[in-house]
């Protein structure tokens, strides 16, 4: 990885709500601590991305639509 490309991934990082690096949203990947329990479900949408004449479509959970499952608590 080149230093172009790290100092790209801190910047989007830090406008990133869900934390995730371009990487990341391209291989639909997220970082899960090791004692996370589930809460819920949520639909999976697909985001359009900007850039320098380029676009990306990525897929995102979208947490405005997502159930809490009482069982899961």
């Amino acid at each position: 990885m080149n230093s172009w490309s790290f100092l790209f991934d801190l910047g989007w990082i830090l406008d990133e709500p869900e934390k995730q690096t371009l990487r990341d949203k391209w291989a639909s990947t997220f970082v899960v601590r090791r004692k996370a329990k589930p809460i819920g479900t949520a639909p999976v949408r697909y985001k359009r991305i900007g850039f320098a004449g380029l676009f990306l479509i990525v897929p995102e959970v979208d947490r405005a639509k997502a159930t809490v499952e009482s069982s899961l608590q």
